[in-house]
């Protein structure tokens, strides 16, 4: 299996990410104000980087990449999400299993019909976590494998918008977070862009050193050529020369150029016509 490295380039989006998913996991902090719902944010995020930094280096396919959510969303769901079913707090049960699954399906109504903050109380964190961890996977592997990266910042804008939708009617910090968010997204795409330009000016710049070593070479190849064209022209002007007669040699020389003489006259002033007929005014 093919793998790929990573760049300075590919850090500095996983930092934007990071910045936009903590600000869009700040508009969920008024539905459960706990502390079990840092420790799931944080571990949301950072899970949902790493699958998808393993997605990029690894070039998994999407199905692959579903898999491992899914596996990692299994695994670590119950302790972060429902930690009052997990075994020894790490560890998830069949009981914690079954309120995960059902959470992801049951758990947005819950979360519309009951009073905030709701704490870890029973599954409602598993809406928060499934939205944390999806979002993070897509935008990361969308930042980091798709060439139109900035389409990355779609993700944390819908976990943005959902949060307020959940949450209550007043905002909490309202302005800071609208111009927190509108800042990291405009400062991602056009950091994104900027890269873009900075890529395509260096290959364009290669092209012309290329176009340019290109030139050197054909203009020697031309030159050699026009070179060998006459040393072969002249040998054969002195060639017919002292071989022809003065007489034939005239002969065949207007009987050949008359010809051409007149066709190419009989072309010009047709193409001379033609031109006239395209550019005169309509009446």
């Amino acid at each position: 299996m093919s793998t790929r490295r990573l760049t300075a380039s590919a850090l500095g989006d996983i930092v934007s990410l990071w910045i936009m998913m903590a600000l869009a996991s700040a508009t969920l902090w008024p539905i459960y104000q706990s502390s079990a719902f840092l420790v799931m944010a944080a571990s949301a995020v950072l899970l949902g980087t790493l699958i998808a930094v393993l997605g990029a280096v690894f070039r998994w396919p999407a199905w692959v990449v579903l898999l491992v959510t899914v596996g990692a969303f299994a695994l670590v769901g119950v302790p972060l999400a429902v930690p009052a079913k997990a075994i020894g707090g790490l560890l998830p049960s069949l009981d914690g299993l079954a309120d995960l699954f059902s959470g992801v399906a049951l758990g947005w109504r819950q979360l519309l019909t009951i009073t905030i903050p709701v704490g870890d109380y029973q599954a409602l964190l598993v809406p928060a976590l499934v939205l944390l961890l999806t979002a993070t996977v897509i935008s990361g592997s969308i930042a980091l494998r798709v060439r139109l990266g900035e389409l990355a910042v779609i993700p944390p804008l819908a976990v943005f918008v959902l949060g307020i939708m959940f949450g209550p009617q007043l905002v909490q910090m309202p302005v800071p977070l609208g111009i927190g968010i509108f800042v990291a997204t405009v400062g991602w795409i056009s950091w994104r862009r900027w890269r873009r330009r900075r890529a395509a000016t260096r290959t364009r710049e290669r092209d012309a050193a290329s176009a340019v070593l290109r030139l050197g070479v054909g203009t020697r190849t031309f030159v050699a050529a026009v070179l060998v064209f006459a040393v072969a022209g002249g040998a054969s002007l002195v060639t017919a020369t002292v071989l022809t007669p003065r007489g034939t040699a005239r002969c065949c020389a207007t009987s050949w150029r008359s010809p051409s003489t007149r066709a190419t006259i009989r072309v010009r002033s047709r193409a001379s016509d033609a031109t006239c007929a395209m550019t005169r005014p309509t009446r």
